[in-house]
């Protein structure tokens, strides 16, 4: 009967201060920001060809874009009005976009992305800079710019959706 006491105390001894840690574990963990989300985001935002280090091809660069801001204006009042007209956007890191360039070094670049292959006109390149635009079936431009040094690329977009103007806007990395 003495052993069953022993064992009893010997067990409440040990649950009891294992079950407080863990109260005590749970508590912090819920009551601090997610540190998960930190270290997501890094990772999420860093491609591999930036840890290689290597230089971009110069005829033939593929970019990818995780985040994304889109822009939409709207006007409420008439248009001579100055209230009434506001400006929403929001930005959204996501699935990866990737686009590839080709051709750099012709006279025809050409772009593959989600819609395909596409002509591009070169706008400016020189040591720093690539530009390139591309018009799409109804004439709006869409402009793609590339920082060769920094392997850093920049895409927007701006159109009328609707009757109100509407852009994007991305930055990537380019390997």
């Amino acid at each position: 009967m003495n052993f069953k006491k022993i064992n009893t105390k010997a067990l409440i001894l040990f649950i009891v201060p294992v079950f407080f840690l863990l109260l005590v574990g749970l508590f912090i963990y819920a009551h601090r920001s997610n540190p998960f989300e930190i270290i997501r985001r890094e990772r999420y935002t860093q491609p591999l060809a930036l840890i290689l280090d290597h230089p971009l091809d110069p005829d033939a660069v593929t970019c990818e874009f995780r985040v994304t801001s889109y822009f939409q204006y709207k006007n409420s009042a008439e248009p001579w009005k100055t209230t009434g007209k506001i400006i929403n956007f929001k930005t959204v890191e996501d699935i990866p976009t990737t686009i590839s360039f080709s051709g750099l070094y012709s006279n025809e670049p050409r772009i593959k992305g989600n819609m395909g292959i596409r002509s591009l006109t070169k706008i400016k390149d020189d040591d720093e800079t690539l530009v390139l635009v591309e018009k799409n079936m109804v004439g709006d431009i869409f402009t793609h710019t590339i920082y060769k040094k920094d392997k850093i690329a920049v895409w927007s977009q701006t159109y009328p959706l609707l009757g109100n103007p509407w852009a994007m806007l991305s930055m990537g990395y380019c390997y």
